[in-house]
């Protein structure tokens, strides 16, 4: 039981667990926290179209596990605005 314990990650990084907040962190430290918008923008578009080309290998793979990880992911990156005042219609 004591192992099992120890083996328990003691901090989560919430950028670590959603995938939006994983692109603005990575933009912050690419290019610092002054003017990030058009950074950001830029790389949550490439980071779509990454997880997009990864979740057609996925599929070709026929790995639904991976496939249902890649979803989660999109869910995630598509689900962020960085403009709240605009309202996303599904």
């Amino acid at each position: 039981m004591e192992e099992e314990r120890d083996s328990v990650p003691r901090h989560y990084f919430f950028e670590k667990m959603n995938e939006a907040v994983n692109v603005l962190v990575e933009c912050v430290d690419a290019f610092g926290p002054d003017d990030l918008l058009p950074y950001a923008e830029k790389v949550m578009n490439e980071r779509v179209n990454k997880l997009l080309d990864m979740y057609l290998l996925a599929k070709m793979l026929e790995d639904e596990e991976w496939m249902s990880e890649l979803q989660q992911r999109l869910k995630q990156i598509s689900g962020f605005s960085f403009y709240p005042d605009r309202v996303k219609i599904r």
